[in-house]
Formats: structure tokens, sequence, C-alpha cells
């Protein structure tokens, strides 16, 4: 998206998303960091929808491990958020006198949800039998 000087984005906000978790029937007691990264819609009512992996810069194939690529597509199709917002003011002087940084404020503002691609890194570890999974939004689009 493009903006003029008479408005503000917010990004999406989750609520409460948890990271996937370890397939039950993963049986690795190491793994070095595994890096997989996956991208998906936020909708202007903050659903997700046309999660996918990606296979950029950073992150491994995701066909070299298939359970834990379905387990990120099955954690991030369940996240909701608070969409993303335009915040369209009369002019840029109302924008910078309401604009607060974190949502649409004032009496003259319009807002309006807008859906928004993002993308977020999912990395797994297993060390001596103990899992961690680190994650990281990489962009919005």
């Amino acid at each position: 998206y493009e903006m003029a000087d008479n408005q503000a984005f917010v990004f999406p906000l989750g609520q409460g998303n948890q990271s996937p978790g370890f397939p039950d029937d993963f049986g690795a007691r190491d793994l070095p960091p595994t890096t997989l990264c996956a991208k998906f819609v936020v909708t202007s009512d903050g659903a997700v929808r046309d999660a996918a992996m990606l296979d950029d810069p950073g992150c491994i194939d995701p066909a070299t491990q298939p359970l834990l690529a379905a387990a990120v597509l099955e954690a991030v199709s369940a996240w909701r958020f608070e969409p993303a917002v335009f915040c369209d003011y009369p002019d840029a002087a109302t924008r910078d006198r309401d604009w607060n940084g974190k949502g649409c404020a004032g009496d003259a503002v319009e807002a309006k949800p807008v859906a928004v691609t993002l993308a977020y890194a999912f990395t797994f570890e297993v060390r001596n039998g103990r899992r961690q999974i680190g994650a990281a939004r990489v962009g919005g689009r």
C-alpha cells in the first residue's frame, strides 16, 4: 500500500496466537536450529487465509521437514488478528496532531480495515531431547 500525507497505517495485532508445536510423532532427539517460514493473508476481519510455506533465503526447503512444515501451517491457519487499518485524516496537519502511533485516533479520522500479507519464521531446535521453538515476524507485504 502507498500512503498519502493524510494517512497512517496500523499493523495487524495478534490475539494470543500460539507458536506451532513439535508434532507428537517427531522423534528426533537432536535437531540443529532449523528455520521454516510461512506467509499468509490477514483479512480485513482478522482471519488468516492462504497460508503457505516459503522457500526464501534463511528458510529451509519445507520438503526437507514435512512434519514441521505441517505443524507450522496448522498453527498459523488458526491464528486471529486485530486487522491492519488505514487511518484516513482530512489532511496531513490533522493526522500529525491526532495520530498516536497505535491506532486510528481523533474525531475526524476514518478507519478502514485492510488485508495484508505477513511472513513469519519459526526456528525449531532439539538439544539433548529438549525442544525449543522461536518465532518472529519477518515482513509485511
